[in-house]
């Protein structure tokens, strides 16, 4: 599904949350996961570091030289990525 970027922010030293808006709610629990797939970059799993009673999935990642990470790091506001696999037993 179709996420839009909605917020990105220093939290610590090469480390940024990531903020994506779902066009709908989706049911998840604490614990789990959800794939970032990025044009041109390929995909990458992400834990979900926010309550699942809300339309958001937040990550929080560090920087580094990957091509992944420099895509994801590049984008702006309002940008939008595919969400997908959202799953995980770390709960």
């Amino acid at each position: 599904m179709k996420a839009k970027l909605q917020a990105k922010r220093k939290v610590a030293k090469d480390t940024w949350l990531f903020e994506f808006v779902l066009p709908q709610k989706v049911a998840y629990k604490a614990g789990q996961s959800f794939r970032l797939t990025l044009p041109g970059a390929g995909s990458h799993f992400f834990s979900i570091a926010n309550s699942p009673q809300s339309k958001l999935v937040t990550t929080v990642t560090r920087l580094s030289r990957s091509r992944f990470k420099h895509k994801l790091f590049s984008l702006r506001l309002g940008d939008s990525v595919d969400v997908s696999s959202i799953a995980g037993a770390f709960t």
